[in-house]
């Protein structure tokens, strides 16, 4: 399997090699003209790395020569940080995302801590607010403003601690809203052995 690092650097390549200038890639992908050199300039990498041909295996992605073509974002934990995970999105399905490692839960985990700083009791100048987009290419339109969650079943975790999330588009709130109050899919039980007691 490739490392991380040389699937980014194919990711990179592939745009040029299929005949595309990074302007008409991002244009490709639907990003707004004035939203591009927000998306050149986030992160290490950028928002949006290239392309890969790739072949889904479960919610991750291998790379492979004859594979679906699709287009690369970057999930950074630290913006001046090399990506922790590569997500691949293809137009055709833009709502399925696959990680190439999944070790990322959302894109833009930046603004999600800051708008968890900001919530944070002792701070209150302002609430903690941040935009949670419905899907990581209707986060990269946006010029990679605020964030999209890529495992769903971890919305409530992901974020928690924050004030407020504005759902973009404003459609998305009563799904956002479903998602941030689902109930853990399993529960743990509490077993105490017989022989001890539970008096404290």
């Amino acid at each position: 399997m490739l490392s991380l690092e040389d699937a980014a650097k194919i990711a990179t390549e592939e745009p040029k090699r299929r005949g595309y200038s990074y302007n008409e890639y991002l244009a490709a992908l639907g990003v707004p003209e004035k939203k591009r050199e927000a998306v050149r300039s986030y992160g290490r990498l950028g928002g949006a790395i290239g392309l890969l041909p790739i072949q889904a295996q479960g919610d991750r992605f291998d790379v492979v020569e004859d594979g679906q073509v699709a287009a690369v974002l970057a999930a950074y934990w630290w913006l001046d940080d090399f990506p922790v995970d590569l997500v691949a999105v293809t137009l055709d399905a833009p709502k399925r995302v696959l990680r190439f490692l999944g070790h990322a839960d959302a894109l833009g985990e930046p603004e999600l801590e800051r708008a968890r700083y900001y919530s944070c009791p002792t701070l209150k100048t302002e609430p903690g607010r941040v935009v949670v987009h419905a899907t990581a290419l209707d986060w990269l339109r946006s010029g990679c403003e605020g964030g999209a969650i890529l495992d769903r079943r971890r919305t409530p975790l992901i974020l928690s601690d924050i004030d407020e999330v504005i759902p973009s588009p404003a459609m998305f709130a009563l799904n956002l809203h479903r998602l941030l109050h689902q109930h853990p899919p399993q529960l743990p039980r509490v077993m105490v052995p017989k022989q001890e007691s539970i008096a404290a």
